[in-house]
């Protein structure tokens, strides 16, 4: 394996072990990412895999966990993990985690009346076809 090869699969294993909720390996996912990145990049990467690793841990069924990353009153900053949570819900393809989604636009809907349903529509189907793209035909 060569060094960009090997990065790659560095970066891929850092982040199964991050979506996983894999926390025992978290002081050395922060080392490795501190090796990556220097600074402020890396100390968002890690915030962003902890923050993941945390609500794969808040539950023991992965979609009840994901599902407890929705939330409609959460800060900007929080963005990026709900757009994972939603993704990772979508990439399950379950009746589950079907249902957590459709609670969640319905929850968005009532929260936001005028924000046009189609604009929820398109988030969801962006999500659905990026899901695709990565596991296409499951």
């Amino acid at each position: 394996m060569n060094g960009r090869s090997g990065a790659a699969a560095g970066r891929w294993a850092i982040e199964e072990l991050c979506d996983r909720g894999s926390v025992g390996s978290l002081p050395r996912v922060t080392e490795i990412i501190k090796g990556l990145y220097s600074g402020v990049g890396g100390d968002e990467i890690i915030a962003y895999c902890r923050a993941r690793m945390e609500i794969v841990g808040r539950n023991p069924d992965r979609a009840q966990a994901l599902g407890s990353g929705l939330r409609i009153d959460a800060p900007f900053e929080d963005r990026q993990v709900m757009d994972w949570a939603i993704f990772q819900l979508f990439g399950m393809r379950s009746p589950v985690a079907d249902a957590i989604l459709d609670r969640y636009a319905e929850e968005v809907e009532r929260r936001f009346p005028d924000i046009p349903s189609s604009t929820v529509e398109v988030q969801v189907t962006m999500h659905r076809a990026r899901a695709q793209m990565i596991r296409p035909g499951s």
